[in-house]
């Protein structure tokens, strides 16, 4: 540990900053200058503070060296706390995980200059080109000035207090266009990344402790209720599955609109998630006999991703059931009305084949925002 010597006040006059701190670190001369005695009285006792307490300083700067660290920008931090947990998290977890980090991130960057970029360009430039281990191998003038800008602006560690918590919490739970909160996940997840990257930081001495501990807040919630005469009925569902079928467009749209029609009717008859009904396999079918029930085995979910959190470059993963353990499944009674559609659908495939597949490649589960992106056509052009 190096040996610290602290000397009284010094003023000088002739200088624009004329009251002076003087210390030296095993032997080298430190300086720090103030405009007032106030200012350079409180520095001198953080120095004392400091020394009392036993804390190494560096030779270099003079500092203690936890105070060097605790100048580490936040999103230097959140990019090293992704960087440790990226080989230990699934596909899905890493895009989670920075999607919610990068909001955070975005929050606590200085307000000078923020308005200049769109709010959706700086956090995907975050996410991908920061945060994500898979980045682009190309980027763009505009993406490099919104990274540099990143890093120029976002808030050093030391300066994250309890206001400053505060007020980041009270944006991530608003949705921006209309300033209403977000669903309770959508907060929560954004509150536990921030809470992460800032544990990461006490853990590595970046900071003395996670001033987020210390705040306690109670979350504006959304009260609007779902009207039950919104709710879509058995006769309007088959409306939509016809309406979907019949969308006009080249081959692929029309091959797409009939595998989509087919997956919404699985969704609606059998009352599955989006994410399980495309990972369905032939295999999962289970067509029993007259008199008995068919039903479906249910034990995966296919789920979109970028290719920026993939190890495969593939856009997605097959995962297990939401809020279930490994191998988990549930068998999931199939009305005959079903049974008369994916019979003849499954009759030539494989076991281990899809059922709704993209109309490109028929090797891979057709995505689940394809199926949220038809729905829309038919529902928005019907009013």
């Amino acid at each position: 540990m190096n040996k610290v010597a602290i000397f009284s006040l010094g003023y000088n006059e002739r200088r624009p900053k004329p009251h002076l701190v003087k210390w030296t670190v095993s032997g080298r001369h430190k300086t720090r200058a103030f405009r007032t005695k106030a200012e350079a009285q409180k520095f001198h006792r953080r120095l004392q503070r400091a020394l009392e307490d036993g804390l190494d300083f560096s030779s270099s700067t003079g500092l203690p060296v936890s105070w060097t660290k605790s100048l580490t920008s936040f999103v230097s931090c959140a990019e090293e706390f992704v960087a440790v947990k990226w080989g230990s998290l699934s596909p899905r977890s890493r895009e989670s995980l920075t999607n919610n980090i990068a909001v955070v991130v975005y929050e606590l960057l200085r307000e000078r200059g923020k308005n200049k970029y769109k709010r959706t360009e700086v956090i995907r430039v975050i996410r991908k080109n920061i945060l994500s281990l898979n980045k682009p191998e190309a980027t763009t003038e505009l993406e490099e000035e919104i990274k540099h800008f990143i890093y120029k602006s976002s808030v050093k560690l030391n300066e994250i207090d309890t206001t400053a918590i505060s007020l980041t919490l009270t944006n991530l739970n608003l949705l921006q266009h209309n300033k209403k909160p977000v669903a309770s996940d959508t907060y929560r997840l954004r509150k536990q990344a921030f809470g992460q990257v800032l544990d990461h930081a006490y853990r590595n001495q970046y900071i003395s402790e996670n001033p987020m501990k210390r705040v306690k807040m109670t979350r504006k919630v959304d009260s609007t209720e779902i009207d039950p005469k919104t709710v879509l009925s058995p006769e309007r569902c088959r409306e939509i599955v016809i309406a979907v079928s019949n969308l006009p467009g080249n081959k692929n749209v029309i091959k797409n609109a009939h595998t989509i029609s087919t997956a919404l009717s699985v969704i609606w008859l059998a009352g599955l998630r989006p994410s399980e009904v495309v990972a369905l396999q032939k295999k999962h079918l289970n067509f029993s006999e007259e008199g008995k029930t068919s039903f479906f085995k249910v034990e995966q979910a296919s789920v979109t991703i970028s290719t920026n959190f993939t190890d495969d470059n593939e856009s997605f993963v097959i995962k297990e059931l939401k809020a279930r353990g490994r191998k988990a499944y549930r068998n999931v009674p199939m009305m005959q009305e079903l049974v008369e559609i994916l019979q003849p659908l499954s009759q030539d495939l494989e076991e281990g084949d899809f059922l709704f597949t993209e109309s490109r490649n028929e090797s891979r589960p057709i995505p689940t925002g394809l199926l949220h992106d038809y729905f829309k056509k038919v529902v928005k052009t019907d009013h």
